[in-house]
């Protein structure tokens, strides 16, 4: 029997399902594995296999059923609100006993709870999973069960569901919510963060522009140091709302100034506020910069950037200017530097779970200095002290949230 067990996962893995969350026509800004949908998918491919029958299954939702009724005494324990979770699918019915558990669970008695087990972003994996961001919202705008939902991770979850769902006016609301539960002081969560402007980005309205700008000097106020995703949603947005100069002083903090999301907006706006000098120089350190015979390394530009910089350069009327744009725009055709992909597509890849050494300034107020090192790194024995402080943070900040 257990060496039917890893066959049986791997035929539940492979049939479609709405654990794998493979729905069509939406897009979400972070992958599965920095969501830990991958392994929430896992987990309910395993639960599957040890309620094999129908039968078994219909069995524990009856029980539980029996137990969110309102004279009920039964307790709600985590592991039976885990494997409901693990077992629920997209039907009414699944959905609101689920709700009744999560809200019964919650309101128990502290003291007679057992485990320390954080279901908040277990329970946004659920809905994300079977693309329910209505069920998930009514979550989240409950005063009885809001507090379930303290993690970082957990509104990141639900951002992105809303997101890809163009529920961009939720997805502010959410934000919102978020900030008024103020998790660890912090208003301005940096994976959030990037989801509201990503949101306010494709709203791309005057409204959402007036938005982004309140948020922006409100996070900067707070001494909040925004990751470079951010950075570039606001500047595009600035850009598209004709507002090149605002476009460039968002980009002036980031210490990444030869990104190619953010040299592409620098070039067209340099040239939108007619510095054109300025859009020649930055393509000109491009080609510079292009080494083909050490490994192909090139700094490209979007195809539709380098159309309207073209545009601008001839509505200068600028001979010389015109010339030389000629000049670079042929060099960077013979060595390939100029993508297809426009730098929409480009804002909105989708972002993967960070090794620490690839975090753009991941927490400021945070210092990942070994101490150890002040002092010693080896001890009498010529081993490793433990004591030290790693000098890179965890992969991912709130990993204990994910379980």
């Amino acid at each position: 029997m257990m060496r039917n067990i890893p066959r049986c996962l791997v035929r539940l893995c492979s049939q479609p399902s709405v654990t794998q969350m493979q729905y069509q026509g939406f897009r979400s800004l972070y992958t599965a594995e920095s969501l830990g949908l991958d392994g929430f998918a896992a987990s309910r491919s395993k639960t599957a296999v040890n309620f094999h029958g129908s039968q078994m299954k219909e069995k524990f939702r009856s029980r539980m059923q029996e137990f969110v009724t309102p004279d009920s005494t039964s307790l709600i324990f985590t592991d039976d609100l885990k494997t409901m979770i693990n077992l629920a699918e997209k039907n009414p019915e699944d959905i609101k006993l689920l709700e009744q558990m999560i809200e019964k669970f919650h309101n128990q008695s502290t003291g007679l709870r057992f485990g320390s087990f954080v279901f908040g972003p277990v329970i946004m994996r659920f809905f994300h999973s079977i693309n329910e961001p209505n069920a998930m919202l009514a979550m989240l705008r409950n005063p009885k069960t809001v507090t379930m939902f303290d993690q970082f991770m957990s509104y990141q979850i639900a951002m992105d569901l809303l997101l890809r769902n163009k529920m961009y006016n939720e997805v502010m609301e959410v934000f919102a919510i978020s900030q008024e539960r103020s998790i660890q002081d912090n208003k301005f969560p940096k994976n959030c963060f990037i989801l509201a402007m990503a949101a306010l980005y494709r709203m791309n309205t005057p409204e959402s522009y007036e938005k982004m700008k309140t948020l922006a000097n409100a996070a900067s106020d707070a001494g909040h140091v925004p990751m470079r995703r951010s950075l570039t949603y606001a500047a595009a947005l600035a850009l598209n709302q004709n507002d090149p100069q605002l476009c460039l002083n968002l980009l002036a903090p980031s210490k990444q100034q030869n990104y190619v999301t953010i040299r592409n907006l620098k070039a067209l706006a340099f040239a939108k506020v007619g510095r054109l000098d300025d859009t020649m120089a930055i393509l000109r350190a491009s080609l510079e910069y292009d080494m083909p015979a050490e490994g192909g390394r090139k700094r490209s530009f979007n195809k539709n950037i380098i159309d309207s910089i073209g545009e601008l350069v001839k509505e200068s009327g600028n001979k010389d200017v015109q010339l030389e744009f000629a000049r670079i725009l042929k060099n960077m055709s013979d060595r390939q530097m100029i993508e297809e992909q426009t730098l929409e597509a480009l804002l909105d890849t989708p972002i993967e779970k960070l090794e620490p050494r690839d975090r753009d300034s991941w927490n400021n107020n945070r210092n990942f200095v070994d101490r150890g090192m002040v002092k010693t790194n080896f001890n009498k024995q010529d081993r490793y002290d433990r004591n030290t402080r790693p000098l890179y943070p965890p992969r991912r900040p709130g990993l204990n949230e994910m379980e």
